[in-house]
């Protein structure tokens, strides 16, 4: 599969809505969606496979080839994020 245009492909992760501290997140605190770059259309320049990224759940389209791939559009892209960005947010 070629990815085209300003689609990117990303697998999913989502977080367990509880901190290290076991805090339970209440509402939206529970899902932020995040994932891994795995390939990008050519008119996507800013992003690279293998980067981290904090997308929009409404523009995800979920892909039947394998689990917790969507495909997401470029604009629905809200920061592309460290590791580290991801141990804060779950602390």
């Amino acid at each position: 599969m070629r990815i085209v245009g300003k689609k990117i492909l990303v697998e999913q992760y989502m977080t367990d809505g509880v901190s290290k501290g076991g805090i339970v997140m209440a509402g939206n605190q529970q899902a932020l969606p995040f994932g891994k770059v795995i390939q990008v259309g050519a008119e996507v320049s800013e992003v690279k496979p293998g980067e981290l990224l904090l997308f929009t759940e409404i523009g995800a389209i979920p892909l039947g080839i394998k689990k917790n791939h969507v495909l997401i559009e470029f604009e629905d892209v809200l920061a592309i994020l460290d590791e580290e960005d991801i141990e804060n947010a779950r602390a």
